[in-house]
């Protein structure tokens, strides 16, 4: 997975590339279960005069540290996901 600077341009504003972007990470994650792999890579991605890599980067840890298998069904579900405005 590529985070860069035209995809969060493409999503319109933090929230909407946030909300993209743990939705991508929970589908990936779905279809990668037998591998248990993803690469990501966060390139400098410019808001407001901020860079957000290193933002983007500990969001990502603590949405996957909320990922939790249910039951026998193996399925992920996301619980008390934290989005900053």
């Amino acid at each position: 997975m590529n985070l860069n600077q035209a995809l969060f341009d493409s999503r319109g504003n933090r929230k909407s590339f946030f909300d993209y972007l743990f939705h991508c990470l929970k589908s990936s994650f779905d279809l990668l279960r037998n591998h248990r792999v993803l690469a990501i890579k966060v390139g400098n991605i410019l808001h407001a005069g901020l860079n957000l890599k290193w933002d983007i980067y500990a969001q990502i840890t603590i949405f996957a540290e909320k990922l939790r298998r249910q039951g026998s069904t193996g399925r992920i579900t996301a619980q008390r996901i934290y989005v900053p405005t």
